[in-house]
């Protein structure tokens, strides 16, 4: 625009020169014609004159064509760079006929494919209606709107656009449309935002009017409003209840209030509202009111003032709350911090207030005093420094400062009594808030046992960490946590390797499986394991441990670990092999020598029993005989031949012998045992013997179960050992004898209801008990000599039967 208005100005500025010339060139025709008045010199003149005037306008419409070619040039770079979308369209269907670049740019298309295209083809379709009732209106003379309409999604998008109508000829049918285009989308994303942001705003609004609602309603508390110009005020219904009148009763903001005052409250308020309301000190107090029953309860008043232009306050606002609860609670505090005086004091362990500014005490209790041997007054013109060991002072300003930036401190010191002893603690410090004012309470508990503890648990864990046996704790999750020098030895593994592993990395897979079920079955029930590991180590060799896996359990009883201690066994069961191999070889002679003593044994009872039948037989057929013989002599001698009275003697004397001698020979071999079995002779034995010792007794043998002679003769001599016992040493009244088969043994009982085997004097190792067993051993039994529990003595045997259970019993 600059450079074609400078060449119009340079063209307008040609007119008053044109003039000068002319004048210039009439005054040298003036001048010709005064030197030629001939008439051809005028009209010389004149066509000179017109001449110059052609020139100077040919001049004239050159430089106005230039300068309109520049304008032309201009208008179409605007037309083209234009922000706004421009188009030209035909008057009758629409269709494009000219569009710069920013209206190509709208409608998603180039604009080479824009010009001969329908423009209603770019409207999106809900518009398209509203765009030909528009074109109709349009198309009328004097119409003009502007409308805002949606484009059809071009490139993926859809956008809405404000479309002006003009026309470029008013006075033609066929006039051109010119149509603008203007992007809105911008502008209703904005008015989208702002529509959002207002919403927002509003909503933020009516929440925090709502909050401050709940706010007020939650609070409990009463609200009153004081205006200081007229005097007049509000109060809440809450204000009201708060002092026992109802909502409506009429009651005015300086009545309820100041008129209400304590009296011994009022002269501190009205110095705080002063004090507000002129120096603009805050106002927030604690006073008693005075309810409408007459009672006072304490309140909690806190408000605001406005204050105008001069400084001076117009309005004041603000809030009561009932503190009569809090009051209460305070009074109580207060009974408490005397309970806790009296506590503190009560403390076993010495406990120290210290201010942290002067670093001395301001109150100790009396286990403080008792331990350090000074007086209360005594300690408290001291600190902690003055009581700590030497080598513990110099550290206490910067304990302090620590436990001040911490708030709580525990640490180990040592403190020195007056007496100079030394005992060191264990020091638990706080930073509490006393009276207002930051303080430090201490707990010092003396610690020697504990000290004394640990001492001897570092013995204890330098034991565990020397013991030649392995140690190993894990967690719950078998992961280990600690092993002695002794497991790392033996396993080949370092220290870190074994920490965090699980010790089934030392399996050799030869440990059998049951070995480890019974393990994991013992540690559920909490209980302890021990047992034989096959393990191997890292190196590959193997090794055998006998373990010993028990819980660690807490003081409530919980397990947190698993404890094992093992032992390398391998060269003690390879020890143990080699003893069980010769204990093996032994056992076998040992078994092979016993069945040649038993065979030997056997053999010389049966010889004794072979002679005692011998003997028996023989003092039976030949002493018995004997006295048979002199007796039948005696009596056939004339009574005439003896003395007075010595027949009678004679032969009661004979009839001893024989008696004796039939006693001789039951014992050497009780005739009915062979005359008529087992049975028989026992019984027959039985009740002898029970006769002779003035006793009861009872005989059960079971006579489908039959013996050989062997077991029926030891049976027989164990009875008679034990009905010997018995007659001697029991003091029974009372025997039993049973015999019966019970599977495939023959089991022969013998009780009794005397004092007792313990009660006899005999031992276990007396000749007869030893008898009894051995009799039993030699024939494959067992017997069993025990009390009764009611009682007496029971002596048991068992007898194999064999295959089928039993044996004829025949005369030796």
């Amino acid at each position: 625009m600059d450079e074609s208005n400078s060449k119009i100005m340079k063209r307008t500025d040609k007119k008053p020169h044109d003039l000068i010339l002319r004048a210039a060139a009439e005054t040298q025709l003036a001048k010709a014609r005064e030197l030629d008045a001939q008439v051809s010199q005028g009209l010389l003149h004149e066509l000179q004159v017109h001449q110059i005037e052609l020139e100077m306008q040919n001049e004239n419409l050159q430089e106005a064509q230039a300068a309109l070619e520049e304008s032309r040039d201009r208008y179409v770079d605007l037309y083209d760079f234009a922000p706004v979308g421009y188009l030209t369209l035909s008057p009758l269907d629409g269709l494009i006929v000219k569009a710069n670049l920013a209206a190509a740019t709208l409608l998603g298309i180039d604009r080479s494919q824009l010009i001969g295209r329908r423009f209603v083809t770019f409207i999106a379709g809900e518009d398209r209606d509203r765009w030909h009732r528009q074109f109709v209106r349009d198309g009328q003379p004097g119409v003009k709107e502007s409308l805002e309409f949606g484009l059809a999604a071009q490139a993926g998008r859809a956008i809405s656009v404000q479309v002006n109508f003009q026309r470029n000829d008013a006075d033609t049918v066929d006039r051109e449309i010119g149509v603008t285009l203007t992007d809105l989308s911008e502008r209703k994303r904005v008015e989208a935002a702002a529509a959002t942001a207002a919403a927002t705003a509003v909503r933020q609004l009516r929440e925090s009017e709502a909050r401050l609602e709940r706010a007020i309603k939650g609070a409990n508390d009463g609200l009153w409003d004081w205006n200081l110009a007229t005097g007049e005020g509000y109060i809440s219904p809450r204000w009201k209840e708060l002092l026992g009148y109802r909502g409506d009763e009429p009651i005015t903001a300086r009545e309820s209030f100041f008129a209400q005052i304590h009296p011994e409250d009022a002269p501190s308020l009205l110095n705080m509202l002063q004090a507000h309301l002129m120096d603009r000190k805050p106002y927030n107090i604690d006073t008693r009111i005075r309810c409408k029953d007459g009672k006072y309860r304490w309140i909690n008043s806190r408000g605001q003032a406005i204050w105008d232009e001069r400084g001076l306050p117009v309005t004041m606002a603000g809030f009561i709350s009932d503190i009569s609860e809090r009051k209460q609670a305070e009074i109580a505090l207060t009974e408490e911090m005397e309970k806790f005086r009296s506590l503190f004091d009560a403390i076993s362990d010495a406990a120290f207030f210290i201010d942290i500014e002067t670093s001395r005490y301001i109150h100790v209790n009396r286990a403080a005093c008792e331990r350090h041997g000074y007086s209360e007054e005594e300690l408290l013109s001291m600190g902690p420094q003055d009581i700590c060991a030497p080598e513990f002072a110099a550290g206490v300003p910067g304990r302090i400062k620590t436990l001040t930036e911490r708030g709580e401190l525990v640490f180990e010191s040592a403190q020195v009594s007056k007496d100079g002893v030394v005992v060191p603690v264990e020091i638990n410090a706080k930073v509490v808030n006393l009276m207002g004012k930051p303080v430090i309470v201490a707990i010092a508990r003396n610690i020697a046992a504990r000290k004394e503890t640990e001492a001897q648990m570092r013995k204890l864990a330098q034991a565990v960490e020397q013991s030649p046996e392995c140690i190993v704790i894990t967690n719950m999750d078998a992961e280990i946590e600690y092993v002695n020098e002794a497991f790392v030895s033996t396993t080949g593994y370092s220290r870190e390797e074994l920490i965090g592993a699980n010790p089934r990395i030392l399996r050799s897979g030869k440990t059998p499986p049951a070995n480890y079920a019974s393990l994991w079955e013992a540690l559920t029930l909490g209980i302890q394991w021990q047992g034989e590991l096959f393990n191997r180590r890292k190196d590959g060799t193997e090794f055998i441990e006998f373990a010993r896996i028990a819980p660690i359990r807490q003081a409530d009883g919980k397990i947190t670990h698993y404890l094992a201690i093992k032992e390398n066994i391998t060269e003690r069961k390879r020890i143990e092999t080699q003893l069980a191999e010769r204990d093996n070889d032994l056992r076998m002679v040992m078994e092979e020598s016993h069945h040649r003593l038993a065979a030997f044994a056997g053999e010389q009872i049966r010889s004794i029993e072979a002679e005692r039948l011998r003997l028996a037989r023989e003092v039976h057929d030949q002493i018995g005989q004997v006295f048979t013989a002199i007796k039948l002599i005696a009596n056939s001698i004339s009574r005439e031949a003896f003395p007075p009275g010595q027949e009678a003697a004679i032969s009661q004397a004979l009839d001893m012998g024989i008696a004796t001698t039939r006693k001789i020979t039951s014992e050497l071999r009780p005739p009915l045992l062979d005359d008529l079995g087992f049975a028989a002779a026992l019984e027959h034995l039985s009740k002898s013997s029970a006769r002779i010792g003035n006793l009861s007794c009872e005989v059960d043998i079971d006579a489908q179960t039959s013996i050989n002679a062997s077991q029926g003769l030891t049976l027989f001599r164990i009875a008679q050992e034990a009905i010997t016992n018995i007659l001697r040493h029991a003091g029974a009244t009372h025997f039993v004898i049973t015999g019966r088969k019970d599977g495939v043994h023959y089991v022969f009982c013998i009780e009794d209801d005397g004092c007792g085997i313990a009660s006899t004097g005999l031992r276990e190792d007396s000749m007869g008990l030893v008898n009894m067993r051995e009799r039993a051993l030699l024939i494959g039994g067992r017997c069993e000599i025990s009390a009764r529990p009611q009682g007496g003595t029971l002596v048991t045997v068992s007898l194999p039967l064999g295959d089928n259970g039993s044996y004829e019993y025949t005369a030796a």
